[in-house]
């Protein structure tokens, strides 16, 4: 009977097994918060409709995972495998409509060995976050084109909007819809219906106040954006970039090509499926998997813009729905699903392993730091100096101050840099009226206060640097040395105690 169950379930079984494993395994190895769950809870504690970086919808949803589960790192990693189980889900209901029902498994199952599915998959981030997003809208948009109701039609519009609130590369997929709608002829009498209207203003409706924002913070995002590309000009980078691209996007699948590649190989006397141009499923599939690639390639190419491998994160959802397509439209063999499920397991075993020895072995400060022993070890020092008002700001970069924030007694707020264009919700005199703690790494800045974190006027307090043994243990490297300072809340001292001159200026 159980057997049966997971024979009946297994989509649901293997998407089960995948957040289990794939949750474990960075909980017991990454003792330490991550870079990108620094950057995330760092700005999702101060709920605003943008942030320096990146929109809000993925730092909104990491907070809400910290709330719910006590602040819990544990929390952040099961949150990424909650997203790609939800993209399994949902690319295993579309493959449904396009393969029978081993193949739409066999094709949802092939995802497994995408790199940004697996061994990236641990780390939740915007690109984490798009991958469930465009799988939804793209599932939206085939049940609003084939029933042309108008529910589905929003749901497009309404996902659209959360992928936009992830990450703007969203807009790759939404431009080539549009590109569909206007080229391809099957499609093209939809403009004659309210269906992609109903989307437009939808998206347009939930993105206006982070469209507010953008104007009201000088358009941060677009100018943060616009930096990650730009690179010194050379002629041939119109070629190099997009090149450099599409051979990091070809090893993120080369898994998935080699588990299909091996067993279509296996496939002797049959018949091979010859594309069919006029095919409307291979329209759209065309536009919704591989044009949103193609217009990177096409940007990057006209404008010489330097493309990040990770960019690349929610391009491949329907690759295994592509491969079965597009090339093997027969009846499934035994013998192909024999090397298919063999080839499957051995694939996903080396990912595993080979996860765990990248995290064993190397020697990351940032995996292996102790941000809880320095949370509290300045939480206390805070509250001996300024035992009557609560710790509520850190000030210092993104990911040694996100850390003493996260970890501290209390949840802080983060004040990067001591710079308004990354922490718009915090400033100078806040900070001068609430206090904080300055933090810093003082093996590689010294002892003293560095002079892009001094607070001219304010009473500060030079601490002793702390002494953080890595939390792996490791003794062959030295400790990692701690530098901080507190800077005293103005209501807590006389004029006379304010420090104005070159010591720390």
């Amino acid at each position: 009977m159980i057997l049966e169950y997971i024979v009946k379930n297994k989509i649901y079984v293997f998407a089960l097994l995948h957040v289990l494993i794939w949750t474990l395994l960075p909980t017991i190895l990454h003792p330490n918060m991550p870079l990108d769950m620094t950057e995330l809870v760092s700005w999702g504690h101060e709920w605003q409709w943008g942030y320096q970086k990146h929109p809000p919808l993925s730092s909104w949803i990491a907070e809400v995972a910290m709330i719910l589960s006590g602040n819990s790192t544990w929390a952040y990693f099961l949150l990424s495998q909650i997203s790609i189980a939800t993209s399994f889900i949902i690319v295993w209901k579309l493959s449904g409509k396009f393969l029978d029902k081993e193949k739409a498994f066999m094709a949802t199952i092939l995802l497994e060995g995408v790199y940004y599915y697996n061994f990236t998959s641990p780390e939740f981030n915007p690109n984490v976050l798009m991958i469930p997003l465009w799988s939804a809208i793209i599932l939206a948009f085939w049940n609003g084109l084939q029933t042309s109701k108008i529910q589905y039609w929003f749901f497009v519009g309404l996902l659209s909007a959360l992928a936009m609130l992830a990450k703007y590369y969203s807009a790759t997929l939404l431009i080539s819809m549009v590109l569909m709608l206007v080229f391809a002829k099957d499609y093209r009498s939809h403009w004659r219906t309210a269906g992609p209207y109903v989307a437009f203003v939808t998206a347009m409706l939930c993105l206006l106040p982070h469209l507010m924002w953008i104007y009201q913070n000088n358009f941060s995002t677009f100018h943060y954006a616009i930096g990650r590309s730009s690179s010194e000009y050379h002629f041939y980078n119109h070629l190099l970039y997009p090149l450099k691209f599409s051979l990091s996007q070809l090893v993120s699948v080369l898994a998935a090509l080699v588990i299909f590649g091996v067993a279509y190989s296996k496939e002797r006397g049959r018949s091979r499926h010859i594309l069919n141009g006029s095919d409307n499923k291979l329209t759209f599939l065309f536009f919704c998997g591989l044009m949103p690639f193609l217009l990177t390639l096409l940007i990057s190419g006209i404008s010489s813009a330097s493309l990040k491998s990770m960019w690349g994160t929610p391009l491949w959802n329907l690759v295994g729905i592509m491969l079965f397509y597009f090339f093997y439209k027969e009846n499934l063999s035994e013998r192909f699903s024999k090397v298919f499920y063999k080839t499957f397991i051995i694939i996903v075993v080396i990912s595993v392993v080979a996860y765990i020895g990248s995290l064993t072995f190397r020697t990351s400060n940032r995996a292996h730091f102790n941000g809880q022993a320095a949370g509290k070890y300045i939480s206390d020092a805070w509250n001996q100096a300024v035992p009557d008002m609560p710790l509520k700001i850190v000030v210092g970069d993104l990911w040694l101050a996100g850390n003493i924030g996260f970890y501290a007694d209390s949840r802080l707020s983060v004040f990067t840099d001591m710079d308004t264009q990354k922490s718009s919700w915090l400033n100078i005199d806040r900070l001068r009226q609430a206090g904080a703690v300055i933090v810093w790494d003082s093996a590689s800045e010294g002892e003293r206060l560095p002079a892009r974190l001094t607070v001219p006027c304010t009473k500060i307090l030079l601490q002793n640097p702390v002494v953080l043994p890595w939390r792996n243990g490791d003794t062959d490297k030295p400790p990692y040395m701690l530098g901080f300072a507190i800077l005293v809340p103005v209501s807590k001292y006389e004029k006379s105690e304010v420090i104005c001159d070159s010591k720390y200026n």
